[in-house]
């Protein structure tokens, strides 16, 4: 879980973990000191409030963001969405994470996890990773399909259902490949507001 916190803040774990030991130390050696550890408790925790409010180079209120998310992604019901493509920046990855909040279903990535394990050891799904990844790979000739529609079985067995892929995070050469092979292995069932999405699950 700790490699899924953005870099930029979970190194502030740490001293925050610190600080709050050694104010708990503090605390419970106030009465020696002859101040009352509920004093002590609260002079401290007020001087950590302060310094978090007022002293922490961070904005305060904390910046926000107006989000929009496509509608489609809250009919995307009863099994995982893979969303692509995979392939981008730790701070547009966190699109997938927002997009969450319409669908509720789960996802196989992280902010800092974009190919989980398991999605690499499947063909199917590091043969999509590739297709975008490369600007010289093309579909071949020939697809593997006996061993890419197992491999497809398998994360529908893992409980995968949906590929949601979104055009604009795709140069036009990317997306053609990308949706080209989806074409040819699934069902796409709906493309609104630039998310094209496709069903593992569906027969063809």
């Amino acid at each position: 879980a700790f490699g899924r916190i953005s870099h930029a803040y979970r190194f502030s774990l740490g001293a925050s973990l610190a600080l709050a030991i050694l104010a708990a130390i503090a605390v419970r050696h106030a009465p020696r000191w002859g101040v009352r550890a509920g004093y002590a408790a609260v002079l401290l925790g007020s001087a950590r409030i302060v310094e978090s409010l007022l002293l922490a180079p961070g904005e305060w209120p904390i910046p926000t963001s107006q989000v929009t998310i496509p509608s489609v992604y809250s009919r995307l019901t009863g099994g995982a969405v893979i969303e692509l493509p995979v392939t981008q920046p730790v701070l547009e990855r966190s699109r997938v994470l927002v997009n969450q909040f319409a669908h509720g279903a789960p996802i196989p990535f992280g902010l800092n996890d974009p190919f989980p394990v398991f999605l690499h050891a499947n063909h199917y799904t590091r043969f999509l990773v590739e297709l975008e990844r490369r600007e010289i790979t093309y579909l071949p000739a020939a697809l593997p399909l006996l061993d890419l529609l197992v491999a497809k079985e398998d994360l529908v067995a893992r409980g995968a259902r949906w590929v949601a892929v979104r055009r604009d995070g795709y140069d036009g050469y990317q997306y053609t490949r990308v949706a080209g092979f989806l074409d040819l292995t699934a069902v796409a069932v709906a493309e609104e507001e630039g998310v094209r999405v496709y069903d593992l699950t569906a027969s063809r």
